[in-house]
């Protein structure tokens, strides 16, 4: 190229063509475009350090982040342990006495037996879910009724054409009553952990749920089932 040295069209191509530039320059010239491209490489060299810092930066935090997402994880796990064990032993006692034997006061005995407040801090209570097909909804609200003495009625978080996944009861009831009656199967995220749950034969925790019995608390609670 026959570019006059202050051309400036320019595509640098390379070193072949930054260097066939000065060849064509006077002296102080070539000082200018050495200078320059000095500059040039000092500034490539630092923001090639600038990226490799900010990608040992990005590394540092995600493996920090992956550190920290596990020992949540192994937290959570721990502290669901012990709640597993109160919902292993319940289900065993129904299992003792067989399930059509389970009524309000069994279930009510089961209860005063144990001391949940200190074994299990932070349970807002224990409960027993049945499974109702919407053609046997009827004779199980009847048979509830008789069962508890009062006025039970299944509780919809939305409409539910489908089989219920009712909580027949739930101690301590005085601060769980808004829960009794819940057809939990009329929420997704709830319905879904249920089912799953039946299927694995283990307990499942549902993503955060706002319980019916603190509503004002927006998805501060969950469900964990078995």
């Amino acid at each position: 190229m026959n570019c006059p040295c202050h051309c400036t069209v320019g595509v640098f191509d390379g070193s072949f063509y930054l260097l066939r530039v000065m060849d064509n320059m006077k002296l102080p010239f070539k000082n200018l475009a050495f200078i320059f491209i000095l500059l040039l490489l000092s500034y490539s060299i630092a923001k090639f350090q600038q990226n490799q810092t900010a990608t040992k930066n990005d590394a540092a935090v995600i493996e920090a982040l992956d550190r920290l997402t596990q020992d949540i994880a192994q937290e959570v796990n721990d502290a669901t342990k012990q709640y597993q064990y109160a919902l292993n032993g319940l289900r065993a006692s129904i299992k003792s006495h067989g399930i059509e034997n389970l009524s309000y006061q069994t279930h009510l005995r089961y209860f005063l037996n144990r001391d949940y407040a200190n074994e299990f801090p932070g349970a807002r209570g224990f409960g027993v879910i049945k499974r109702v097909e919407v053609g046997e909804v009827d004779d199980f609200i009847q048979f509830m009724r008789k069962d508890r003495n009062d006025n039970f009625n299944i509780k919809e978080l939305n409409p539910n054409n489908q089989s219920k996944f009712v909580i027949n009861y739930i101690e301590p009831e005085q601060n769980n009553a808004a829960a009794v009656g819940l057809d939990i199967g009329s929420e997704r995220n709830r319905r879904q952990a249920a089912i799953y749950s039946a299927l694995i034969n283990q307990t499942t925790l549902t993503a955060p749920i706002t319980l019916v019995q603190k509503d004002n608390a927006t998805n501060h609670g969950f469900l964990l089932l078995l």
